[in-house]
């Protein structure tokens, strides 16, 4: 029987796996989100608040970072509370299409408009 080798291999051998798994950072050394992103979101309405939800592993947990103060974890997603200045300004409301991107740090909700819309 070989005797336990020390910690020390065991966190080379988990950075060896990780090798190919880069993090990127921007010039102002915030995280580069993954290709992910763009999402695609729907608005909705809990306690007369609009929120979008964001599955933890689909980038509720890259968003997390850059949206403190707006977002808590529920189970297996982000909720994101969309401030009302926010809400207005963009002109979401309950059952809106919003697309959620983050770039140079900055966490960005859009107004999805369908070319059906009249």
């Amino acid at each position: 029987m070989h005797p336990k080798q020390p910690k020390v291999n065991d966190y080379l051998s988990r950075k060896k796996a990780q090798k190919g798994v880069k993090k990127e950072y921007d010039a102002g050394m915030n995280p580069v989100l993954p290709d992910a992103f763009p999402l695609r979101a729907r608005v909705q309405t809990l306690n007369g608040h609009l929120v979008v939800y964001v599955p933890l592993d689909r980038g509720g947990r890259q968003l997390a970072s850059v949206t403190r103060g707006l977002s808590d974890i529920e189970g297996a997603d982000l909720k994101i509370v969309i401030p009302e200045w926010l809400a207005q300004e963009i002109d979401v409301q309950d059952g809106t299409d919003i697309s959620i991107d983050c770039q140079n740090g900055q966490f960005r909700l859009t107004r999805i408009t369908h070319s059906g819309d009249y």
